[in-house]
């Protein structure tokens, strides 16, 4: 597939859009109509289902039970083949699609009727898909026929498509040609459409019209047929006719090598409607001209308004001894655009009277044979005819009847072929490759124009500055000099067992270069080389008919490979199916033999007949047709078992041997027989003894020599001794049995444990004296009784750290018990010191119970007694010493909330007595591991560095007391960290409050007498107004009492004041003596300090309290 771009033209480009609007479009309805349809199936092979109704599970069995309903789906399954004498029609309906389900290879549909296979009228919106379709090359008018009718109104016959179809033997593959123009927008998408009459494609009054991806071949078989003259032999590839208003012949392999006449392709018009056209990316290989009929051409267009003809190669090589290719194209349109075409040993291109403008760019016209022109244009109003390479053996290489508006930038050549390659620069003309050398005349020597921008292999053009002359543009990464081959998969059908040198089918392939020969070659797949292909003509045979088994390799997926000649042997592959078709095979029986006793009782089996049939899944069936005298025997009809059927007439005496003939069947096609003599042998024997199966118990662990039981058996025939034997099931020799009596006793008492075998199924023979010594044997049952036994418990050990929490597992204690099913309890019955661990009951798993007794510097050793109690008979018990040795860890230092209260008078502070330093005491701390040491440190809450911390001993004092806040509250909660001496220095910390109550007393007075509890301030007077007072009490939560000594005048006034120097209260007096005492509510007041300002006189005094 070529890429090719658009010219500058605005019609031009509308037309491609609307192709490609057209073509998207009708994908999405598609695609929306698949999702929305209902199913109807039909199955060829579903022959005489009662219940057939179309669905999957009883699909219809034939096309005419079909009956066709709007938006339905009627899928034919794939492998079958369904064989029409009446057509399929399809009228006046929308939405249907014709199509395949299931697996395998595409469904056929046959047609031996005249007319159309598939008829498609008064319908809009259907789809023919996936199939198959042939008909009678001399009968049939056309596979797939789509039309209108004027009889019709305003019904149109719209949006049908047929895809990915293979069409073969009619006149027509697919053929629209309404009454009336009726019908828009025919698609045909990659089909293989081949050996018609006439014409692959035959497409009349539709509106817009796509062909893409197909191959068509064999087209105008007429010209085989009827006699190879221009008037009896008609067909084309493609041919449409009318007025056709878009169309688009795209990525196709239009071939009519085989026939002479006509066309690959033909557009007529009446005239009447513009048309707009693209042939685009086609292989084309002209009819074939002979001396017994005229050519026609490639291409051939009549009163056409516009076309765009590119990316084309018109190929004439490779055709058959006394053939050759006729005319490229015959060109009667108003405008067209040629452009990036390959001609190669094809004669000329016409271009005629009717044309507005030609514009022919960058084409390669090869004629290496007798021809009077390469390119004609007569009539021509206007155009171009620029960047051609044009080489003719004889004739003119372009021809004007008249003149165009430019006609340069060419390079032509009449004669001097055997200098082509020299004077065109082509890499090798003669083997088909046109493409330029670096120092080729035609590289950089073209007109530049702006339209067209890549050339006939895609490449981007121009390469450099200068657009090159001819279809390919030297491209300097590499001229490619041979296009490799083309082979698809494809599928054959053949019997298997076919015997060799039968044909299979031949495998396709084509190569874009012209004159080349193709070698086939089957590479892998080849299962006991059961295939060979012809190596030039792709003919696939059988080799080998032994290996064509469909029961063991019903698929051969043969990969096959086809290589050209030309340079580098280019190859393609493909995978070719070749599925064989399963035959109906005759089974197999042979001659057999038996022997049964006499008297064997009726549903004895005698033997199993032996048949085999060499088609898998086949059900065989038996019968006996001969010798079956008084019908001593039946046989199983699918099984084969022979047996007993009339006991009686099984007597030695009478009838000692039964010659039975039995016949086998298959259920295959046909029901194929096999038969065989069944021989059965009577035997004149003595009567065996009887016994019969017997059960006995005994406990478990029963001493040897115990009895168990005895045996009991009998013989029909009287004086018989028996004698009797264990012969099997009896483990490690637990019993032993009478040979005479039948007593069953006890002889290994080890084994017999209930756990390990519960059962002994004992087999035990007793044979008689008589002739043969004739035995019978019975399955002695002895069920051992289940005896509880003692659980076990061993001594364990687990190690644990010390003060491990609460919860954590130490280990799991194990225990077992002999006895099956048994539940176990644990319990710790000992040396569970403080309860510092527990045990699961269950599970018996020790976890720590009392974190604070793991200590190892106390009890490093714990053994504890545990005992495990199983829930059988009696409860029985056993006990172990699970030791829990802990672990040393190094354990952090202990350190608790401490408080201290320590008293301050500020005239010591400003007096500086005691150096200013006063002790509050020692915080106390420990180590819980022997031996360590800690430190002490102040880490938060020593901002101011008022306190000091002795590191070694504790011992804590206020060092600044000058930093004390006289006006806060007066607790300070330090935060102090101790650390031991161990390496890892593991840490504990502690808040310690100091709570420092400031006072003043003047030096030289101090109440004694206070009640104890009460914090008392004295204040000597220094002006000799000696009056006292004191606060309590101090800290308050709810009163304070203010007692007031040797007052003076008339004037006293109490005021309390907050931290801000906001006045809470005040209270004045009038009348007092020389004391008083006065009581004042400070619930409501919030937490903290409080000044007291006490004024007698023209004297004040102040002081604080703490409200908690």
């Amino acid at each position: 597939m070529h890429l090719y771009s658009q010219t500058k033209s605005q019609t031009n480009l509308l037309l491609s859009i609307k192709f490609w609007i057209l073509t998207l479009a009708l994908v999405l309805i598609y695609a929306t109509l698949i999702f929305a349809q209902n199913v109807v199936y039909i199955d060829p092979t579903n022959q005489g289902d009662p219940g057939e109704d179309g669905s999957i599970e009883h699909p219809f069995d034939q096309w005419s039970d079909v009956t066709f309903v709007d938006g339905n789906m009627y899928l034919q399954k794939r492998g079958t083949v369904s064989a029409l004498s009446s057509n399929i029609s399809i009228d006046s309906h929308n939405n249907i699609t014709i199509g395949a389900y299931g697996d395998g290879i595409p469904p056929e549909i046959t047609y031996s009727g005249s007319g159309n296979l598939i008829s498609i009228t008064r319908s809009s919106l259907c789809i023919v898909q996936d199939l198959k379709l042939s008909g009678e090359l001399l009968n049939t008018t056309s596979i797939v026929a789509i039309s209108g009718h004027y009889l019709t109104g305003n019904v149109n016959t719209n949006n049908n498509s047929v895809i990915n179809c293979e069409l073969s033997g009619a006149w027509n593959g697919v053929r629209s040609l309404p009454y009336s123009t009726k019908v828009d927008t025919i698609t045909v998408l990659n089909c293989n459409i081949h050996h018609m009459r006439e014409t692959g494609v035959f497409i009349k009054h539709a509106d817009c019209i796509t062909v893409e991806g197909c191959n068509i071949w064999h087209m105008g078989l007429d010209w085989h047929l009827v006699g190879h003259t221009e008037d009896d032999a008609h067909g084309n590839c493609v041919h449409i006719i009318g007025d056709c208003y878009d169309y688009l012949i795209k990525d196709n392999i239009l071939d009519r090598r085989y026939t002479g006449n006509k066309f690959c392709f033909i557009y007529g018009n009446t005239g009447h409607t513009p048309v707009r056209g693209k042939v685009i990316g086609n292989i084309i290989y002209p009819p074939k001209d002979t001396v017994e009929a005229n050519g026609g051409a490639g291409l051939y267009f009549s009163q056409s308004h516009y076309v765009e003809i590119a990316y084309n190669k018109f190929l004439g090589r490779g055709y058959e001894i006394g053939c050759t290719p006729v005319g490229v194209a015959h060109i009667e349109v108003d405008s067209v655009d040629f452009y990036y075409n390959l001609i190669d040993s094809v004669s000329g291109c016409n271009f005629v009277p009717r044309n507005d403008y030609a514009n022919i760019y960058n084409n390669t016209f090869i004629c290496n044979m007798d021809a009077s022109w390469g390119i004609l244009l007569s009539g021509t109003e206007g155009g171009y005819v620029r960047n051609n390479a044009v080489a003719m053996k004889s004739g003119y290489p372009i021809l004007f009847n008249s003149t165009p508006i430019v006609n340069d930038h060419n390079i032509t050549e009449e004669g001097n072929v055997s200098s082509w390659g020299t004077i065109f620069g082509f890499e090798d003309w003669q083997n088909g490759d046109f493409r330029i050398i670096e120092n080729s005349p035609c590289k950089n020597t073209g007109y530049d124009y702006s339209d067209y921008f890549v050339d006939l292999d895609s490449i981007l053009v121009p390469q450099e500055n200068i657009r090159d002359i001819g279809s390919y543009e030297y491209y300097v990464g590499g001229q490619s000099n041979n296009n490799p081959p083309v082979i698809n998969n494809q599928s054959f059908n053949v019997n298997e067992n076919t015997s060799n040198g039968q044909v299979v089918g031949t495998v396709m392939a084509t190569d874009p270069d012209a004159g080349q020969t193709l070698t086939y070659t089957i590479i892998s797949g080849n299962t006991g080389n059961a295939f060979q292909i012809g190596s030039t003509s792709g003919v696939l045979t059988v080799a080998n008919s032994s290996a064509l088994d469909y029961e063991t390799n019903p698929v051969f997926s043969l990969t096959v490979e086809v290589q050209d000649n030309g340079q580098g042997n280019l190859t393609d592959q493909a995978t070719v199916t070749v599925n064989l078709i399963d035959v109906n095979e005759v089974p197999n029986i042979d001659d057999q033999s038996f022997a049964i006793d006499e008297n064997s009782p009726s549903g004895q089996q005698a033997g199993t007949i032996i048949a085999t049939d060499p088609d898998n899944g086949q059900t065989l069936t038996y019968t006996i047709t001969a010798g079956n005298t008084s019908g001593a025997f039946q046989i199983g009809s699918t099984s084969g078992v022979i047996t007993v059927a009339n006991s009686s007439a099984l007597d030695y005496e009478t009838n000692p041997v039964f010659s039975l003939t039995v016949e086998v069947q298959d259920n295959g096609q046909g029901n194929l027989t096999d038969q065989a003599t069944v021989t059965v042998n009577l035997t004149d024997v003595n009567e065996v003894p009887n016994i019969e199966d017997q059960s006995f118990a005994i406990d478990e662990n029963t001493p040897n020599g115990q009895q168990a039981g005895t045996i009991i058996a009998t013989d029909p025939d009287n004086g018989q001794t028996l004698t009797y034997t264990i012969t099997a099931g009896n483990t490690s020799g637990a019993f032993q049995i009478g040979s005479t009596s039948g007593v069953l006793t006890v002889a290994n008492s080890s084994v017999l444990d209930y756990e390990t075998n519960p059962v002994f199924n004992l087999t035990v023979q007793v044979q008689d004296n008589g002739l043969g010594n004739l035995t019978d044997q019975a399955t002695i049952t002895v069920n051992l009784t289940d005896v509880n036994e003692i659980p076990n418990i061993e001594d364990q050990n687990f190690a644990i750290d010390e003060n491990t929490p609460n919860g954590q597992q130490v280990g799991a204690v194990v225990a077992t018990d002999p006895d099956n099913g048994q539940t176990l309890t644990f319990t710790i019955t000992g040396g569970n010191t403080s309860g510092a661990f527990q045990i699961g009951s269950t599970s018996g798993v020790i976890t720590v119970a009392n974190s604070s007794a793991l200590d190892y510097e106390t009890n490093p050793v714990f053994s504890l007694t545990v005992e495990v109690q199983d829930n059988g008979q009696g409860n029985l018990t056993d006990q172990a010493t699970v030791t829990v040795n802990l672990t040393d860890v190094n354990e952090p230092p202990v350190i608790s909330e401490q408080s201290f209260n320590v008293d301050v008078n500020s005239e010591l502070i400003r007096m500086e007595l005691n150096n200013n330093k006063i002790d509050i005491g020692t915080v106390q701390a420990s180590d819980p591991d022997i031996g360590q040491s800690v430190t002490f440190s102040i880490i938060q809450g020593n901002e101011k560095n008022i306190f000091g911390l002795n590191a070694n001993t504790g011992e804590l004092e206020i060092s600044d007391p000058y930093q004390l806040n006289y006006f806060e509250l007066n607790n300070y909660p330090l935060i102090i960290e101790v650390v031991d001496n161990s390496p890892e220095q593991l840490s504990a910390n502690a808040t310690i409050n100091v709570i420092v109550n400031i006072y003043t007393e003047y030096i030289g007075e101090y109440d004694s007498g206070t009640e104890g509890g009460d914090f008392i301030t004295s204040v000597y007077d220094m002006e000799n107004n000696n009056f006292t007072y004191n606060i309590y009490p101090n800290p308050s939560n709810s009163y304070v009492n203010i007692g007031l000594n040797n007052l003076q005048g008339n004037k006293l006034i109490i005021t309390i004041i907050n931290t801000k120097g906001e006045i809470i209260l005040e209270k004045s007096y009038k009348d007092f003596d020389t004391g008083l005492i006065d009581r004042f509510d400070v619930r409501e007041l919030g937490k903290g300090l409080y000044l007291v300002n006490i004024t007698n006189g023209d004297v004040s005094k102040l002081d604080k309290f703490i409200k908690l």
